[in-house]
């Protein structure tokens, strides 16, 4: 755990796989998918995944800056960690673990820009005063539509080679800002170098394809080996759920598939 001189900052959970006796299972190349879930009072706040390629795993690096401090009750957080196999998915939980509350997040106060005009999608429409909010009059016809929301002008699948292109090269702020999936938690979480994106040192994408596409949401089959920064490659496949944020594609889900 780091520390900053007010007490602990983080907390490192490493999963192990033992047999009955108790003993590790020794095995690699496996990409066994790994999900850290943390919960406070019975409610879920966070969850990160990653893939176990063998039992040297690094497991999670938990930044208790990444967790709201008004999500947390008493000052305590349960976690779950669940590993995928093709047989089975083993869990384990630690109840009542204890936090360092001066760690937590604290949102910044709102900047308010005095110069911006705020649009209020409750405003009458000047052409149509008895028209429904949020739809707009023709002055001519006086006909109303619903204001249609703004489609993304690139495919899909362009985002998701970004996103892996961006990955490989360990640009990965601009990764992360090509996303808006709440699994993948704070920047600090998709970053890590040893239970994040921050583990990765290549992406050799094989195949992309469109699998279904409207204006609100898409998804993406992309299938690409990935190399970790100890020299061990892991083919993958995954599904990529993707959805329109102000005219722009946004990974907001992520399944690898058997």
């Amino acid at each position: 755990m780091g520390d900053d001189g007010t007490g602990a900052t983080s907390l490192q959970i490493i999963p192990r796989l033992v047999d009955n006796a108790g003993n590790p299972v020794s095995f690699t190349g496996a990409g066994l998918e790994t999900t850290l879930e943390v919960f406070s009072n019975g409610v879920k706040i966070s969850t990160s995944k990653n893939l176990m390629q063998d039992n040297n795993f690094k497991g999670f690096n938990l930044r208790y800056s990444s967790i709201p401090a008004a999500k947390v009750v008493d000052n305590k957080i349960d976690i779950t960690v669940s590993v995928k196999t093709t047989a089975k998915t083993f869990k384990m939980s630690k109840i009542g673990l204890d936090v360092n509350p001066s760690a937590l997040k604290v949102p910044e106060p709102p900047k308010v820009d005095s110069t911006a005009v705020i649009q209020d999608p409750s405003a009458i429409d000047p052409n149509n005063p008895g028209a429904t909010p949020g739809t707009i009059t023709d002055p001519a016809t006086g006909a109303t539509t619903p204001a249609a929301p703004k489609q993304p002008a690139a495919d899909p699948k362009t985002t998701v080679n970004k996103f892996l292109s961006n990955v490989s090269s360990q640009n990965l702020k601009a990764a992360f800002d090509a996303s808006n999936n709440p699994s993948w938690g704070s920047y600090e979480t998709f970053s890590n170098p040893n239970s994040g994106f921050g583990s990765v040192k290549n992406v050799s994408v094989k195949n992309i394809t469109t699998n279904a596409s409207n204006t609100n949401n898409a998804s993406v089959n992309a299938t690409y080996d990935v190399t970790d920064k100890n020299g061990r490659t892991t083919s993958l496949k995954a599904t990529f759920g993707l959805k329109n944020v102000n005219g722009e594609w946004k990974i907001s889900s992520y399944k690898i598939n058997p």
